[in-house]
């Protein structure tokens, strides 16, 4: 900066002075810029490439896996896209308060509605569920139970599709509690469809990808999905008698029939939810006539009834 001073020392040159002032009216100037940047920070410019980038390394790992003609038919087709459901902010939601004075969770499973439903549909798939019994040894109505809790019967089973909903969750997966467990099953689906020839964007399935009557993840299809008719297709988890087929073979060789684990255990193995294995076996219970007070499904509610009675 240039500065001249009068012979007194005392005054400063017209020409520092217009200086100073362009200087004070630039900063004066620049300051709601600054503002703005401070309480809008502009988002990141690498963060689109790295999500096509993470896209592009996934779909890499999926051609390897499942073959590359295969995969690239999947890629191409105008369905493949995200499932804009799974992180998509809800809007206008008002949170709901705990009422201590009912059950919010499983309580279908255990309505007069749903028995009878259950009942209806033992009747009507008797021989299936013999067939199942002589085969498997699990009890009628803990599969019925699950089918029940599960999907009621096949009345939900999800509003995505199983591909949308994979896809989106191995590309988005820092935001899940087993990161890499969407890729593998997306694979796993992928392999499912390719071996049968189905159609995968014709399959519906739950927010984790879970599809059919007993909700199977695509890793338990491979290895459990059993087919009721010996006729060398593949299990359809939507078709009632394989469904029931399928629920038999897990929990048969989850240890249903051993006497070293409990039918609380295995059924913890089909879901590690304490609730919902209670209300398995509460309402296959009341099925069979053993009891009325759903004793299990209580329990297991307990604590969080007498926290919302607390508050």
């Amino acid at each position: 900066m240039h500065c001249e001073f009068d012979k007194g020392g005392s005054s400063v040159s017209a020409r520092t002075k217009l200086s100073f002032v362009a200087i004070l009216l630039a900063a004066t100037s620049a300051a709601p810029l600054f503002a703005d940047a401070k309480s809008k920070p502009p988002k990141p410019a690498a963060t689109m490439s790295v999500s096509v980038a993470r896209q592009e390394a996934l779909k890499q790992r999926i051609r390897k896996s499942v073959g590359a003609e295969f995969a690239d038919r999947i890629f191409q087709d105008p369905r493949f896209t995200f499932d804009e459901n799974i992180y998509a902010p809800k809007k206008n939601v008002t949170p709901q308060k705990h009422d201590p004075r009912r059950w919010t969770d499983y309580d279908y499973a255990l309505s007069p509605e749903y028995i009878q439903k259950a009942r209806n549909f033992l009747e009507t798939q008797k021989a299936v569920f013999d067939a199942e019994q002589a085969k498997f040894g699990v009890p009628k109505e803990v599969i019925v139970a699950i089918l029940v809790v599960e999907t009621k019967l096949g009345e939900r089973l999800g509003k995505g599709l199983v591909i949308q909903t994979l896809w989106t969750r191995a590309v988005f997966q820092t935001r899940l509690q087993r990161p890499a467990a969407a890729e593998r099953e997306l694979i796993a689906f992928l392999l499912i469809c390719k071996k049968n020839n189905f159609d995968p964007f014709t399959i519906p399935g739950s927010s984790t990808g879970a599809f059919g009557l007993p909700q199977f993840e695509p890793s338990s299809y491979t290895i459990l999905a059993a087919r009721y008719a010996n006729d060398g297709k593949p299990p359809n988890l939507f078709d009632p008698a394989d469904a029931i087929w399928s629920v038999g073979n897990f929990l048969s060789r989850a240890g249903w029939n051993k006497n070293t684990l409990t039918h609380e255990q295995v059924a913890l193995r089909y879901n590690k939810q304490l609730l919902y294995a209670s209300a398995v076996l509460d309402c296959a219970d009341t099925l069979s006539g053993k009891s009325t007070k759903h004793h299990h499904y209580v329990f297991a509610h307990r604590q969080p009834v007498e926290r919302a009675a607390t508050k």
